[in-house]
């Protein structure tokens, strides 16, 4: 993993859509294939909130992407998920060209520019994982009453990041 962050979907009169998305790569060394994988966590509070944020992660799909971010040589969408009523759960690959290094600086000066420009999320600020932290314990994330999905996982990454 190489981190993580909030993201927002702004809806005009049904109201914005709170998430998290992880951002991941393949471990170095053990893939030949340059590629990033991006898995979206987003709280819909009913269907036309599901149908929303499905519309907004397909607009990734097809040439839109890489009509704006030429390095992505093709975007490979994951069906979504059907994890609970209230989210809405969906990976993405981007497979790169291969120089490119899918690091930091592509993912947040390239990447993440470009899949909010596609799609409308407004992207927070990026927590990045270091090296150091991905062999601490993690504790269980403790579910708070009225707290949403995505707001417990990002509260159970920062406590792990700790």
């Amino acid at each position: 993993m190489l981190g993580f962050f909030d993201l927002r979907l702004a809806g005009e009169a049904a109201g914005t859509l709170a998430g998290l998305c992880k951002i991941s790569r393949p471990t170095p060394g053990t893939s030949k294939l340059k590629y990033l994988s991006l898995t979206f966590t987003i709280d819909v509070p009913d269907e036309d909130a599901r149908r929303r944020a499905d519309e907004a992660l397909t607009r990734l799909e097809g040439g839109a992407l890489s009509a704006t971010l030429p390095q992505v040589v093709e975007v490979v969408p994951v069906p979504s998920l059907d994890t609970t009523a209230e989210s809405y759960v969906r990976q993405i690959d981007f497979l790169l060209e291969d120089p490119i290094d899918p690091g930091r600086f592509f993912v947040g000066e390239r990447l993440l520019p470009a899949v909010a420009a596609v799609t409308g999320i407004q992207v927070g600020e990026v927590v990045w994982w270091d090296d150091a932290t991905q062999t601490a314990p993690v504790s269980a994330a403790k579910d708070e009453p009225g707290s949403s999905v995505a707001s417990r996982l990002a509260s159970a990454l920062k406590r792990f990041r700790s």
